[in-house]
């Protein structure tokens, strides 16, 4: 209560409703005011699309999220196809782990550890779920392999009613946005016209797993694309005898040749 008689409800929660009665008195008297405070309570809500299918090869990394909003703070826990429940910040036999944010991480997939994950949201007017089922694919159909410097396509064709959205999602899980279709692309790893991830002049850095998800209001299912690049011997074998210094003017594009140029495109089936 502040100096001035003011009444400060920080954070209030459901169990703070009811009627609240302020007394003022002196030796003349007494005299009082009632308020009534109302504190709405807000059922959990999974941000996520309540179910999801992932296919994927084993040895290949996981994650599935699962965030909430509701009043109060929604509590999370999944349930892994063994019937274990996990809570955020928890491990299991050191190859599956909980991050804070209620994310589900899986380090290396195991043909064992398929089946379906069931995140809960609950708090203490209701609860929400949301099911990601973990399948396993072939590795054959999913792997790409580039030479160094040349352009990788990946595609994703989505079909669905209503139609699907296309997300990529680099190695490191962060979205690859989409080109402006302005022809001039700031970025070497874009999703262009027809949900097609582009990789342009590849670098080593860039080998690692890709997911396509497409995703409607009837689900969302995901495929992962391995990209490999490959150094070719003759670079690697070759040790540079001087710096090269070329300066370049204006704005445009700039070719300096060092090795084939070959495109290649996948097309996860």
């Amino acid at each position: 209560m502040a100096p001035n008689g003011t009444l400060r409800l920080a954070a209030a929660l459901p169990t703070d409703r009811g009627v609240y009665r302020c007394v003022a008195s002196n030796s003349a008297g007494a005299a009082s005011s009632s308020v009534r405070i109302h504190v709405s309570s807000l059922p959990p809500v999974i941000q996520q699309l309540k179910e999801e299918t992932v296919a994927l090869s084993a040895g290949m990394p996981v994650y599935a999220h699962c965030s909430a909003r509701g009043a109060p703070t929604p509590a999370l826990r999944w349930k892994i196809p063994s019937g274990i429940y996990m809570r955020p910040s928890q491990f299991l036999h050191g190859n599956l782990f909980v991050l804070p944010n209620g994310t589900l991480h899986i380090r290396s997939f195991r043909t064992k550890d398929a089946g379906s994950y069931e995140c809960t949201a609950s708090n203490a007017v209701g609860a929400d779920r949301r099911v990601v089922r973990i399948e396993i694919g072939g590795r054959a159909t999913n792997g790409v392999v580039v030479q160094l410097g040349t352009t990788a396509k990946l595609p994703c064709q989505a079909v669905g009613d209503p139609t699907p959205s296309v997300t990529w999602l680099s190695p490191m899980n962060r979205i690859i946005p989409w080109s402006s279709g302005s022809g001039f692309y700031t970025e070497r790893v874009v999703v262009v016209s027809g949900g097609t991830l582009e990789v342009r002049i590849a670098q080593k850095q860039d080998t690692g797993h890709y997911t396509c998800r497409a995703s409607n209001s009837a689900g969302t299912r995901s495929k992962v694309v391995r990209l490999e690049v490959e150094v070719p011997n003759a670079i690697r074998n070759t040790v540079p005898s001087g710096t090269l210094n070329r300066p370049i003017a204006g704005i445009g594009t700039h070719e300096m040749n060092c090795c084939p140029h070959a495109q290649t495109t996948a097309q996860p089936q």
